[in-house]
């Protein structure tokens, strides 16, 4: 049975036109060609509209007759991420959360970075088994050694099956897997027409990946299939909104007390707890919401603070806190989880 999501795509697919929004903005190399300073200027296309071309050319190229989405249950994911095209953090936490829950894996990360690069960053967007105490890979960083080389160069995924004794991760990769509880780990590039830009990682944390190839074969098929082509292009819209980028936001000088102040009185309570060291699913229950409501504000929380971790939450806060610039609550009735409303 087709999806509800899947069939309006197909149904609106016979009704809508392309915009005529200038040149292709994707031609035929995988890249927005369009000069990005002359968005929204007159006579040239504006954001909405770059995106919904976008939008519609993806799903042309990906629901055209036949598919090129061999996996049939992927065609319901390259349809949601389709909705959120112009959404890259969005877009990115849905096709993770997807992946874990048809994977059956313990976490799923995507990460934003090349190859070249002298670090890479994972958990732009992560997902993790809500019913086990899953570490966190947000906020950390890892050298592009050996091992991280391995992922970037192999032309298909690339199995991990025992991380602690494997050999090709290099010490530092070696140690953060190890430490965050990695057993098994399969990896493979977010890329498109020869374009990457990151790595997607599905990890098994105290069990090992099930000896599958049908799970190998849809890892790689939603891969290459979906996130690639899809990913691509919500990555180029988001720095064609963002000229710095939110990817890159945690390399501007900001000014804590004004980020702080944008968040809403439900996200406050939220930071206030997970800074003092709680876990998700215990702040989960002491504000009677759901695991997935706690993770998607505590995403938007580090987001308008340009922090990754718990220690840099905290210390923001504490900064605020020490200048009595608080105009939604106290830290006491934060921690009690009282005082702010929903």
């Amino acid at each position: 049975m087709v999806s509800e999501s899947v069939a309006l795509v197909h149904r609106e697919k016979s009704s809508m036109e392309i915009p005529k929004v200038g040149s292709n903005p994707w031609g035929d190399t995988g890249r927005m060609s369009l000069d990005l300073s002359t968005i929204g200027t007159r006579g040239q296309p504006s954001f909405a509209e770059v995106a919904l071309s976008t939008q519609l050319k993806l799903r042309d190229h990906l629901f055209g007759s036949p598919s090129r989405i061999t996996w049939r249950p992927a065609r319901d994911l390259a349809a949601h991420m389709l909705l959120f095209i112009d959404d890259c953090e969005r877009c990115s936490t849905i096709a993770v959360d997807w992946i874990r829950s048809e994977l059956r894996c313990s976490r799923v990360d995507t990460g934003v970075g090349h190859s070249g690069d002298i670090t890479y960053v994972p958990g732009y967007a992560e997902s993790r088994d809500p019913d086990v105490n899953i570490p966190s890979i947000m906020g950390l960083r890892v050298g592009n050694g050996a091992g991280m080389q391995v992922m970037w160069a192999a032309g298909r995924p690339v199995v991990f099956r025992d991380v602690d004794g494997d050999s090709r991760l290099d010490p530092e990769l070696h140690d953060m897997l190890v430490n965050i509880g990695t057993t098994s780990k399969m990896s493979a590039p977010v890329a498109f027409r020869g374009r990457s830009v990151g790595l997607v990682c599905a990890d098994w944390v105290g069990r090992a990946i099930p000896n599958s190839s049908a799970l190998y074969e849809r890892y790689e098929s939603v891969v290459s299939e979906v996130l690639g082509p899809i990913l691509v292009a919500a990555h180029d819209l988001e720095r064609m909104r963002f000229p710095v980028g939110r990817l890159e936001a945690d390399a501007i000088t900001r000014n804590e007390d004004q980020s702080r102040g944008a968040l809403t009185p439900a996200e406050l309570k939220v930071a206030w707890l997970a800074a003092s060291g709680m876990p998700y699913k215990v702040i989960a229950d002491r504000l009677n919401k759901s695991f997935a409501t706690v993770d998607h504000q505590l995403r938007s929380i580090r987001r308008k603070l340009h922090v990754r971790t718990h220690a840099e939450l905290a210390a923001v806060l504490a900064s605020a806190e020490d200048e009595r610039n608080n105009p939604c609550v106290n830290r006491q009735d934060a921690v009690l989880g009282m005082g702010v409303g929903n």
